[in-house]
């Protein structure tokens, strides 16, 4: 009974966790709209503040109610109390506010009038109140005038002699507009915690390897960190290439890497496979990273590989790499322009082979058909152990798809926490759909803490570029594609790489 309660309370402190993650990364990704929230708020306390204020000016000053006969005085003397509070009502009753109408020439009194008296004495305390500081003035001193005409039949012949101090005027309710904005902005914070709240406990993304048995039913294949690199002075864009030989990588990454390596040769052993097609549900994922690090990886075994670039639309590949320029490539070949061994490029001096995509092409179909495609992966397969395909995402377009139906199996890549699960779910169910079977996941771009994953500390994040590539987001093109943001293919994104997060070196 004790275990069940410890682990209900765990399961809670989970439950807890992954909600304030998830707001945290909603937070994150909808910043400048929550401040928009904040900020409309205080400026919405702040106008109705100002549009509701009614300034309240307040002229007072306090008496002692005297006789000016003597059988007056000893009557005063004998009830002094009682006076007072005879005068107190007297000039808050409505002849006193006509008689003071009169006197100011108005047809009612602009303002109020309010009299206070001390018990047992003859002090009173009167009080005018109104909008305007010369108003509540006005309004004083003709109850001062007509006092006497109103209160000489009553208590007879009376006088008011100031106590201390003369009138004074005050504003009783000081206009405060920066209260107003401040209770506006917490009225705002609160919006916005109870927004990010829903959106948390709406949002449905993978964040771990349990989530992607749950969801995709295909194994994980491995996790990889994101990266993360410390700006320094005098780097060549090469020092800022994600790649598992690169020095700068963290131990972390590399150890990443490896694991899947491990992984993906236990995969070679059991089965017959040759041509992998590496995709992913939509840009950013990280898929050509992935894709080139596993082939670095597999080439330093000793194992021949060859990495074809078969993303048209925007062939980056060689641009991740680092190799600098190439005249010919995929689009080339497919096009019969060149042939395979023209426009293959070696990568350094590893068994390693990258096929570059050549220049962007808008329209692919005529390129990619059956005949084209299956005439170049049978090449590619005579040329090295293992072929890397890396294809434009499965969910954006259906390259990936046509490209699948001439491999022996694929590798897809996830980002931690990036798309809701449905969509990830269709991309897999597309590429399925090919008779292609996924050998496995790659959870990427996960960070320190999440998933299980814990390396310590890395820099940079994909590159201080903003992708993958060395000149723009993911790739020389910039905003994936020399064509117009991928065209109608759905914004085929600026948001390609993982966000710069590079810090300036002590």
């Amino acid at each position: 009974m004790q275990n069940n309660q410890q682990e209900y309370e765990e399961l809670q402190k989970i439950d807890i966790m992954d909600t304030a993650y998830e707001m945290v990364n909603a937070l994150r990704r909808n910043f400048w709209k929550m401040l928009i929230i904040v900020v409309a708020c205080a400026a919405i306390g702040g106008g109705l503040q100002k549009a509701q204020y009614e300034p309240d000016w307040k002229a007072d000053t306090t008496y002692v109610v005297s006789a000016n006969t003597t059988t007056a005085t000893v009557f005063t003397q004998a009830t002094t109390s009682n006076m007072a509070k005879t005068v107190q009502k007297i000039l808050e009753s409505e002849v006193a506010r006509t008689m003071v109408a009169e006197d100011m020439g108005l047809d009612e009194v602009p303002g109020t009038i309010a009299v206070t008296s001390v018990d047992g004495t003859s002090v009173i305390t009167i009080e005018a109140h109104a909008k305007k500081r010369d108003t509540a003035e006005a309004i004083l001193d003709s109850v001062i005038k007509v006092y006497p005409t109103l209160t000489n039949q009553i208590v007879g012949d009376t006088s008011l002699e100031v106590m201390g101090n003369e009138k004074s005027v005050t504003l009783t309710n000081p206009l405060s507009i920066k209260r107003a904005i401040a209770i506006g902005a917490i009225v705002g914070v609160l919006i916005v915690i109870v927004i990010l709240m829903a959106m948390a406990l709406s949002r449905k993304t993978i964040r771990d390897d349990e989530d992607l048995r749950e969801i995709t039913n295909v194994p994980c294949f491995g996790i990889i960190p994101i990266v993360h690199f410390k700006k320094r002075k005098n780097t060549t864009p090469e020092d800022k290439l994600v790649l598992f030989d690169n020095p700068r990588t963290s131990s972390g990454f590399q150890e990443s890497i490896r694991s899947l390596r491990t992984r993906f040769e236990q995969e070679l052993n059991d089965n017959d496979r040759h041509v992998f097609v590496v995709t992913s549900s939509a840009p950013g994922e990280g898929k050509s990273m992935v894709a080139a690090n596993l082939a670095i990886s597999l080439a330093k075994r000793g194992m021949s590989v060859v990495l074809a670039d078969m993303d048209l639309r925007n062939p980056s590949m060689a641009d991740a790499l680092g190799l600098g320029k190439y005249e010919l490539g995929t689009c080339d070949v497919l096009a019969g322009k060149a042939t395979v061994e023209e426009a293959m490029l070696v990568y350094e001096d590893l068994p390693m082979y990258i096929l570059p995509g050549g220049r962007p092409v808008a329209q692919t179909a005529r390129l990619m058909n059956d005949q084209s495609l299956q005439a170049l992966i049978s090449k590619l397969r005579g040329i090295a152990d293992v072929v890397l395909l890396d294809t434009p995402p499965c969910g954006t377009l259906s390259d990936a798809i046509l490209i699948g139906t001439f491999a022996d199996s694929g590798i897809y890549v996830i980002r931690q926490d990036y798309l809701r699960t449905e969509r990830v779910s269709d991309g897999i169910q597309s590429i399925s759909e090919t008779g292609m079977p996924l050998c496995g996941c790659v959870l990427n771009g996960v960070e320190a803490g999440k998933a299980g994953f814990t390396y310590g500390r890395t820099y940079g994040a994909y590159g201080r570029y903003g992708g993958y590539g060395r000149y723009g987001s993911y790739g020389r093109y910039g905003h994936y594609g020399h064509y117009g943001g991928y065209g109608g293919y759905g914004g085929y994104g600026s948001d390609y790489g993982l966000e710069d997060l590079d810090k300036d070196e002590d």
